[in-house]
């Protein structure tokens, strides 16, 4: 995952953070397939334990979820949540353990962590690889819940997540140097940066606690 070429040194930061679990930031004002190509990587195969977090009808920025993924719906509108096991909407297991193919309500951010919870729950964590969970848009939840309720979520997210030694990523759709995007960076191990240079995409990776950054690199499509 992440690019190629970045030396030994960010190698091993990077393969160690792997290890031990890890949190990202995935920011960039670029189009949405530009994220939904970084998602895909720091995803992994379809296989694996994952989990997608939406907020109300989703942005786009992130990869969609392919059968088998479980996805945890957040009601931008009403501080709600719902889960199901496809992103379909058919039929499924939704917060609380019911099969329904009606939303299950859960009124504030508080009960939307809990969902979280109980979907980590669900998932197999006895493999040697943990969890991927992908936010797919921090800023709708900042604009519906603001900062400060959508940083306690996020720290819930991320923090479990490397509990169970997997790997989280976080959405912004906006420039990796702004103030919203320095908020959500304390809460993440590392930042996968997102540029257009001459209409390409790039991608510049700093990972926080051991100060390294790569060059600016190609994006692969």
């Amino acid at each position: 995952m992440g690019p190629e070429g970045r030396g030994d040194e960010f190698e091993a930061a990077l393969t160690e953070l792997r290890r031990s679990g890890s949190a990202f930031l995935v920011a960039g004002a670029v189009p949405d397939r530009f994220h939904r190509q970084t998602c895909d990587e720091l995803l992994g195969p379809a296989d694996d334990e994952r989990l997608f977090v939406r907020v109300g009808t989703g942005t786009g920025s992130a990869s969609g979820p392919a059968d088998g993924d479980r996805v945890l719906e957040l009601d931008a509108a009403s501080r709600g949540a719902a889960a199901a096991d496809t992103p379909t909407g058919g039929a499924g297991a939704v917060a609380g353990g019911a099969s329904s193919s009606a939303a299950t309500v859960v009124p504030t951010l508080s009960s939307a962590g809990e969902a979280f919870e109980a979907e980590l729950a669900a998932l197999d964590t006895t493999a040697d690889r943990g969890p991927r969970v992908c936010v797919e848009s921090v800023l709708p939840l900042v604009e519906t819940s603001g900062e400060e309720q959508a940083f306690r979520f996020l720290h819930l997210v991320t923090s479990r997540v490397r509990r169970l030694g997997g790997t989280c990523h976080l959405h912004l759709p906006l420039a990796a140097d702004g103030e919203l995007a320095g908020t959500v960076a304390a809460l993440v191990d590392a930042t996968v940066e997102l540029r257009l240079a001459d209409d390409h995409p790039e991608q510049r990776w700093h990972i926080h606690e051991a100060g390294i950054r790569s060059d600016w690199l190609p994006l692969a499509e």
